[in-house]
């Protein structure tokens, strides 16, 4: 009976998966993941560098979680605040939010989340100061910045 009533169900449960993941593939594509990778990785380069000492794994790691949580929202809240112009360009016009297929009010609250939780890792796990620097950073590069 059990077997039955699921086998009954798996087209719905398949329908949804793939909704979520098409659901999550957009929320993903706002952080610009190949620019944040990039930005993050030059960060802990950066990192590297300029300690008089090796960081410790923990901060390179909370550090390179931070600051790519931030430059996901720097990238998200970009996209939030200039969709009117990317819908106009043909290079940017296929993101989701010209689309239609986001909300910019969810765009929003997610890029927020990004930007709150980066920073909150930055303060508690790495050093006030990278925390303030990064938040600078974020808040430089957005539009209403």
């Amino acid at each position: 009976m059990a077997s039955s009533l699921l086998a009954h169900r798996a087209p719905e449960v398949r329908q949804a998966s793939q909704a979520t993941a098409a659901l999550l593939k957009r929320y993903l594509a706002l952080t610009k993941p190949r620019i944040t990778a990039l930005i993050t990785f030059t960060a802990l380069v950066g990192m590297l560098l300029a300690a008089p000492t090796i960081p410790t794994w923990s901060v390179l790691l909370w550090g390179g979680v931070g600051i790519a949580l931030c430059c996901a929202c720097a990238a998200a809240l970009n996209q939030v605040f200039e969709c009117a112009t990317d819908s106009r360009m043909s290079r940017t016009r296929g993101r989701p939010l010209p689309k239609g297929q986001l909300r910019v009010r969810h765009a929003l609250t997610f890029a927020i989340a990004l930007g709150l939780v980066g920073t909150t890792i930055l303060i508690l796990c790495v050093n006030p100061l990278t925390a303030i620097l990064t938040f600078a950073t974020l808040i430089a590069y957005t539009p209403c910045g």
